[in-house]
């Protein structure tokens, strides 16, 4: 399998979770940390080739600032589009990249 064609799709579809959030919770607001935190997703990915479980996505630093910066009514909003994203797009790729 050709990581560089997967890398690219997991650089648009964590585009597409950017614009989902940013529409749905922050608007203009902490752009630049939800930025921060899906590059730091993506290089996480990349580096480990998608063998990647989701307490090490939740265990980042800029994970944990994301949520310290969204009001509190959207806390499980963020984090559960986050998990739902690992779990399809992520977990499916490893089971067919390892398993």
């Amino acid at each position: 399998m050709d990581f560089e064609d997967i890398f690219d799709n997991l650089d648009s579809e964590l585009g597409n979770l950017k614009i989902r959030l940013s529409k749905n919770v922050y608007g203009t607001d902490n752009i630049e940390t939800l930025s921060t935190f899906l590059d730091d997703f993506s290089n996480l990915c990349k580096v480990k080739r998608f063998d990647v479980e989701l307490s090490e996505v939740e265990q980042l630093t800029s994970y944990t600032t994301l949520l310290q910066n969204t009001k509190s009514e959207s806390h499980e909003y963020v984090s559960a589009s986050i998990r739902r994203f690992y779990t399809e797009f992520i977990e499916s790729l490893k089971d067919e990249l390892y398993y």
